[in-house]
């Protein structure tokens, strides 16, 4: 992620000074819609019982967003806080009704 950062239910570029929070979206599709013009590539998403309900939906049923890739899973490498890291692969997202 090149001059990137994403950040739980945030996301961050070098060439968008502002923020985007997740709070203001009723679905991850819709979120993504929104948001990807400014850089979106990931989403992380964590056991957090707070993060707005699509976000605890892809991280308690990741099977859903078949145009997400799980690239880190931190329960396979002994982590505490729960945390999955998701790639966007927007071809399939675009291909999606």
């Amino acid at each position: 992620m090149a001059n990137s950062k994403v950040r739980l239910g945030k996301t961050h570029s070098s060439t968008d000074t502002g923020e985007c929070n997740s709070v203001e979206y009723g679905s991850l599709d819709e979120y993504i819609k929104t948001v990807k013009n400014n850089g979106l590539s990931h989403i992380i998403t964590d056991n957090n019982p707070n993060r707005q309900l699509f976000l605890k939906d892809v991280f308690l049923d990741e099977e859903k967003y078949p145009y997400l890739l799980k690239l880190f899973d931190s329960k396979n490498h002994g982590f505490m806080h729960e945390v999955k890291i998701f790639k966007i692969n927007y071809e399939i997202f675009n291909s999606n009704p």
